[in-house]
C-alpha cells in the first residue's frame, strides 16, 4: 500500500509540473494582460505580468515569450541534422568578386538611418516606421534586378511591428537557407525613451541588406531559396523570431541553414578582432561550416566562445524547433557590447568597427552564396 501510493504521489506531481495549459487559460491569461515565459530548457513555461515580462528585458535576461505560439503537443527536438554534413566552400572566385563590390558607405548611411529612429521597439511609432522603411528599402534593391525573381514582404504580427522575409528562389522549391537579424532596440531604462541601437542591432540589419543587394547585383541564382528574414521583437522575448519559426514549422517547410547575425560593430578596447562561436544552440555541422567560410573569406579568425545561455538570440527560435542554426557573436562573449539596451549604443562608443561589421557582411556573402549554390554532403 505505501509503495502504492508513493507512486501516485509521483504521479500526481508529475501530472502537476508538466499540465498542459489549455486553449481557455490561455485565452483567458492573454485578456488579462499576462505573458507566458519560457526561461529554461525542458521547464514548463511560466505566466509573468507585463512588467516582469519588462523586468527581464531589462536585466538582459534571456527567455522566450511564447504567448503567441505556445503549443503543448508540439513534438520534441530530437532528429539529427539531415543536411549535414556540408560541402566545403569551392567558389572562391565568384564569392569574392561579389565581395569586392560589397559598399562600406552602403552600411554606414542604412546604420545611420536606423539609429535616427528615436526607438526601434516593437510597439513605438519608431518601431514601425523602421521595419516599413526595412522593407521598403529591400523592395528597391528588387526592383533595379527584376530578374532575380526575388521578392519582399512583411510577417505581420499581433504587436505593430512587422517583421521582413526576403526571398531569392532557387532552381528547385528547397529546402531554404536563411540569414536573419532583428531590426528593433531597446532602452531598459525608459522603453518610449531615445534608443538608437546601432550595435544592437542596427549594424546587423545594415549588413543584411547591403549583402542582399550584392548577390542580387552579381546575378547571384542558388540551387534552392534563400532567405533573408529582419526580426522584430528581439529584445522582449525573441517574439518575431519565435512566430516566424513556429510558421515555418506548422507548414512543413525544410530549412537547411539558419544563419544568426546580432551584434557585429563592437571590438572591446585592448582586444583583436574575432568572430565568437558559441556552442550550444547551434548545430555542429553547420558552426564548422562557418569556420570554413571565415577562413576562406574574411580577414580576421574565430575563437570558440562560451554559451551564450538559453534563448540569447533569434538563432535559439530555430534550433529549439530542430532547425540547424550558426551564431557568429562579435566576440568572446566576456567582450559582448556592454552599451546595447542603453541610450548610448551609438556608432561613436570607444570600442565601435565599421571595419568588424565589414567582417560579417563578407561572411553573410560567402555564407549564403557556398550554401544557396553548394550541395551538402549528406543530401
Amino acid at each position: 500500500m505505501k509503495l502504492l501510493f508513493s507512486f501516485l504521489c509521483l504521479a500526481l506531481t508529475s501530472t502537476f509540473v508538466h499540465a498542459k495549459i489549455t486553449p481557455s487559460e490561455l485565452a483567458e491569461n492573454k485578456a488579462k494582460g499576462l505573458r507566458l515565459i519560457s526561461l529554461k530548457d525542458g521547464v514548463d513555461p511560466v505566466w509573468k505580468t507585463k512588467d516582469e515580462t519588462l523586468d527581464l528585458a531589462r536585466h538582459g535576461g534571456n527567455f522566450f515569450d511564447v504567448t503567441e505560439v505556445y503549443d503543448p503537443d508540439a513534438p520534441l527536438r530530437t532528429a539529427p541534422n539531415k543536411y549535414g554534413p556540408y560541402r566545403p566552400p569551392t567558389h572562391q572566385a565568384a564569392v569574392k568578386g561579389i565581395i569586392g563590390n560589397l559598399s562600406l558607405p552602403n552600411i554606414q548611411s542604412s546604420t545611420n538611418t536606423l539609429t535616427e529612429f528615436k526607438t526601434r521597439y516593437l510597439t513605438e511609432k519608431g518601431g514601425v516606421e523602421a521595419s516599413n522603411w526595412i522593407l521598403k528599402s529591400v523592395q528597391d534593391i528588387i526592383s533595379k534586378y527584376p530578374s532575380s525573381g526575388a521578392s519582399a514582404k512583411p510577417f505581420v504580427h499581433s504587436w505593430n511591428q512587422h517583421s521582413v522575409i526576403a526571398t531569392i528562389p532557387g532552381v528547385t522549391e528547397g529546402p531554404i537557407s536563411i540569414v536573419g537579424a532583428h531590426m528593433d532596440s531597446f532602452n531598459s531604462e525608459d522603453l518610449t525613451g531615445r534608443s538608437p541601437g546601432a550595435d544592437g542591432d542596427a549594424t546587423g540589419t545594415a549588413s543584411l541588406i547591403e549583402a542582399f543587394r550584392a548577390l542580387l547585383a552579381a546575378g547571384f541564382k542558388p540551387s534552392r531559396p534563400v532567405e533573408f528574414h529582419w526580426y522584430s521583437g528581439q529584445f522582449v522575448g525573441n517574439l518575431g523570431s519565435l512566430a516566424v519559426a513556429n510558421s515555418y514549422k506548422k507548414a512543413g517547410t525544410e530549412v537547411e541553414a539558419m544563419l544568426n547575425i546580432d551584434a557585429t560593430a563592437y571590438v572591446k578596447p585592448g582586444t583583436s578582432p574575432v568572430f565568437g562561436l558559441p556552442s550550444n544552440y547551434v548545430d555542429s555541422d553547420l558552426t564548422e561550416f562557418l569556420r570554413l567560410v571565415i577562413e576562406n573569406y574574411c580577414g580576421i579568425t574565430y575563437v570558440e566562445t562560451t554559451e551564450c545561455g538559453y534563448a540569447c538570440a533569434d538563432h535559439a527560435s530555430w534550433s529549439d524547433l530542430g532547425y540547424p542554426t550558426a551564431f557568429p557573436a562579435e566576440g568572446r562573449w566576456s567582450d559582448i557590447n556592454p552599451y546595447i539596451r542603453t541610450y548610448v549604443d551609438t556608432t561613436s562608443v570607444r570600442g565601435f568597427s565599421w571595419e568588424h561589421t565589414f567582417e560579417f557582411t563578407k561572411l553573410v556573402v560567402g555564407f549564403i552564396y557556398e550554401i544557396g549554390v553548394g550541395r551538402n554532403l549528406g543530401a
